[in-house]
């Protein structure tokens, strides 16, 4: 006789997932300055003057006049500014699982008695 048993297990399926990419933009930015410029210049003009008592004639002198400028100078930063999470949650459920099982009977019949019925056995 072979009689079949339902045996209910589980397992893993793959049902997709969530995938999340990063990927880098970069975007042009323009932002104006105002910049100053320093000019020396340098003008000869004729006098005809007498020497005053403070001027000092007929000495060995260096002046020196500095011209400066300014350039932009450029920094970045960067900032965090936003985040994601992925969380991932796991569930029970309870599922009923129905099918069929099957198993064979005997019958036998014992020819060296007769008029005596045997009953099926399981």
């Amino acid at each position: 006789m072979v009689e079949e048993e339902l045996r209910v297990g589980k397992r893993e399926v793959d049902e997709g997932g969530v995938k999340v990419k990063s990927r880098v933009v970069e975007t042009p930015v323009t932002e104006g300055v105002s910049l100053q410029q320093e000019r020396v210049s340098v003008e000869r003009r004729p006098v005809n003057r007498p020497l005053s008592a403070n001027e000092h004639a007929f000495q060995d002198r260096t002046i020196e006049v500095e011209q400066k400028g300014q350039e932009a100078v450029v920094s970045k930063h960067a900032r965090v500014t936003e985040e994601v999470v992925v969380n991932k949650d796991v569930q029970q459920r309870h599922q009923k699982v129905s099918d069929t099982v099957r198993r064979t009977e005997v019958e036998v019949q014992d020819e060296r008695t007769k008029g005596r019925a045997t009953t099926p056995r399981r």
